[in-house]
């Protein structure tokens, strides 16, 4: 995971990357002139949250459920 963690930290460099126990959130912010297309091109206007998590074990024991934080 921390390759993968490592290389959308480098992607989105200046944006928020909050690690958690299993993965980590990416929040980007309407106000970053950098997301502004992409947040109008999707009819957004506030910010938008997305977390990664590992699962582990064997693919048929995935619940396929990522909670998010409240």
């Amino acid at each position: 995971m921390s390759e993968f963690r490592n290389a959308v930290a480098k992607a989105i460099e200046g944006t928020p990357v909050v690690d958690s126990e299993n993965g980590f959130t990416v929040q980007l912010d309407v106000l970053d002139a950098r997301w502004w297309a992409l947040f109008a091109r999707q009819g957004l206007s506030e910010g938008f949250r997305t977390r990664a998590a590992a699962y582990w074990g064997s693919p048929g024991k995935r619940s396929g459920h990522c909670p998010t934080e409240a």
